[in-house]
């Protein structure tokens, strides 16, 4: 598996330690999942909480490089997918990663996932917002 070209820009837009999680996660060919977005205006930001789709102005996505990154699931090569089983899975497997290389010293920084804000590992159930395909740097 690999990035397609549009998740490989939004990608580069990104810290570092986000884009060696992300291939890494890719390449252990578990998932398949591309990069919805990375580093984002702060109009957009705006935009989205006047949408309810975000609940701050101080976004890690408005940062360059992004200290965040938005994900979508892509299902045996047909099409992208945003269900929560599918985006969890991936979840799952990208903060794994992600806390392996930082135990290896591989990236400096601890993941925060949209999915389980207050690290409890009580995944969705006790958020007040989930933001399932999101995910940033500590």
């Amino acid at each position: 598996m690999k990035f397609s070209k549009t998740s490989k820009e939004r990608l580069s837009t990104c810290h570092s330690d986000l884009q060696t999680i992300a291939r890494k996660a890719l390449s252990l060919g578990l998932v398949d999942f591309g990069i919805a977005e990375g580093e984002r205006t702060l109009d957009r930001q705006i935009k989205l909480v006047k949408e309810g789709k975000s609940k701050t102005l101080n976004s890690k996505h408005v940062n360059s490089p992004s200290m965040a990154f938005d994900i979508y699931g892509w299902i045996n090569g047909k099409g992208s997918t945003y269900k929560p089983e599918h985006i969890i899975f991936i979840a799952g497997i990208i903060m794994a990663v992600a806390k392996d290389l930082k135990k290896k010293g591989e990236i400096t920084h601890s993941v925060r996932w949209g999915g389980n804000w207050d690290r409890d590992y009580e995944v969705v159930t006790d958020q007040s917002f989930d933001d399932l395909v999101h995910f940033e740097l500590e």
